[in-house]
């Protein structure tokens, strides 16, 4: 069964105001966005313009009159009104308002807003986010509260409420390279030496383990033309979502093996993970040993200081010692509050090596910490994934759940990064101690922060965790009522 989303707005407006950013055009760079459209960027983000085309210049003054009309026959003044553009980036959990102008004069309202310059001349780190993009969202909202007097039925009232809203995602392309299947047909397996009715084929041409490769020229993963167009047509049913998981499965595993196959005489972290199994532990150490020599220096500009992340190595592990049994197994009934401890050490360090937005935007930065300075944090916290495994040939080898912790790509997962992030989510050091506040609170902070919106918010962060402190059965029960409020007040969304 399909579902469909729909926006129940528990008020009306004026009918001038529906699509008001209809025409509205995202300029990134040489690159434009039509509201409620996506568009993959080649130009390097963190440099680009962004300026925000309101209405195209002989229809400006039409738009001006069709706002201030539509806000006057929503039964609002002019005065209550703004309009509010703000970035997100969900990956960093970073969200700023980048323009904000009273509707109390509509004629002085510019018609094309530069977004990405900051109030001290700088770039606004939002619009710095060079891995993952960003998305943009024009709003026509209320600029405060109305009194109680001043308020009618079916009007609304509440600071920050939207009266029309149009959203642009802009991607990097070397995100949106990631997985690009080309259209397979009966010429293409032929000229391949595929046998017939192939569905998949992975074409290397390249080195798969070269970072500074670009992915879409090293493999090209043909798909089925048929299929193709089969998930095209039905983009959005569930049958559609379940093969384009499975092309992706299907593509990681083609990569994987031939990784696996150019690597096959690189033995030294296999054998450790079998001296490991043999000896009963979970914890995969001597990280020197293995893969410290594999990791390089990779990218531009100057080498940040990473003297902070090694002195945060230190601390987190000692955190996790007292609390960790001879197989390496965690003791503690509660690590999550242990993890809250040491995101705190994580996030200075980060923090003091000065490295810059893009860097920390990036997921290999975060496999770079995840490898070299928090590695054995995460095979405390995560013993599971980190337990070696038995393969179907009877080798031992590390667990394909191992991925997730370390490979920075799940910034709800990922273990350095979701330590950063807890902190950054709390408004940053000052409030580092709220960070291991709530008891048993894995659930609470993947599910109710890292994963939602409201992470992005660092004032309702805490009002959350104040509200959900006591223990899993006491933040259980309050947890959504408070949520429900909360989200009601978040402004402009």
């Amino acid at each position: 069964m399909n579902s469909e989303k729909r926006t129940i707005r528990p008020f009306r407006t004026d009918a001038r105001l529906d699509g008001l950013f209809s025409d509205t055009v995202l300029c990134f760079g040489r690159e434009q966005c039509l509201a409620g459209a996506s568009v993959s960027i080649r130009d390097d983000l963190e440099r680009c313009a962004v300026t925000l085309h309101l209405a195209a210049q002989d229809c400006f003054a039409d738009f001006v009159q069709r706002l201030r009309e539509g806000v006057i026959g929503t039964g609002l003044r002019l005065a209550d009104t703004c309009l509010v553009v703000a970035a997100r980036s969900g990956y960093l959990k970073s969200s700023e308002v980048v323009y904000c102008h009273s509707l109390d004069d509509p004629s002085a309202l510019t018609r094309v807003p530069r977004l990405d310059e900051a109030g001290t001349g700088g770039r606004r780190e939002v619009f710095r986010a060079a891995t993952h993009g960003v998305t943009v969202d024009c709003y026509l909202a209320l600029a405060r509260t109305l009194p109680a007097d001043q308020r009618a039925p079916l009007v609304p009232w509440r600071i920050g409420t939207w009266l029309s809203h149009a959203r642009f995602r802009v991607r990097c392309w070397e995100d949106a390279e990631l997985f690009r299947p080309q259209p397979l047909d009966q010429e293409k397996r032929t000229e391949l030496g595929l046998p017939e009715g192939t569905v998949t084929f992975a074409e290397f041409d390249g080195d798969v383990a070269d970072a500074e490769a670009d992915s879409a020229d090293v493999c090209t993963f043909w798909v089925d033309e048929e299929l193709l167009q089969t998930i095209d047509a039905q983009a959005r049913s569930a049958t559609a979502e379940v093969l384009q998981r499975w092309l992706f499965a299907e593509f990681v595993s083609a990569v994987l093996h031939r990784y696996s196959a150019a690597t096959a005489g690189a033995s030294a972290p296999q054998e450790r993970i079998r001296q490991v199994h043999r000896c009963g532990s979970n914890v995969l150490e001597d990280l020197a040993t293995d893969t410290r020599d594999g990791i390089g220096w990779t990218g531009s500009g100057a080498r940040i200081d990473v003297t902070p992340l090694e002195h945060a190595r230190v601390q987190v592990e000692a955190l996790a010692i007292p609390n960790r049994g001879l197989d390496g197994t965690a003791t503690t009934s509660d690590q999550d509050m242990v993890e809250g401890e040491a995101a705190a050490f994580v996030y200075s360090a980060v923090v003091g090596t000065g490295i810059e937005p893009p860097a920390l935007d990036d997921p290999g930065f975060w496999r770079y910490v995840a490898l070299a300075h928090v590695w054995n944090f995460a095979a405390w916290r995560e013993p599971r994934a980190f337990a070696p495994v038995t393969v179907d040939s009877g080798t031992i080898a590390a667990s394909r759940k191992l991925g997730v912790y370390i490979d920075g790509r799940k910034s709800d997962e990922c273990v350095p990064l979701r330590m950063f992030l807890r902190v950054r989510c709390l408004g940053g050091a000052p409030h580092a101690h709220l960070a291991s506040a709530v008891r048993q609170g894995t659930d609470f902070w993947r599910s109710h922060i890292l994963r939602v919106v409201a992470g992005e918010h660092p004032p309702i962060v805490r009002a959350l965790i104040r509200k959900a402190r006591g223990g899993r059965r006491c933040w259980l029960e309050q947890l959504r009522p408070c949520q429900l409020g909360a989200y009601a007040k978040m402004p402009l969304r």
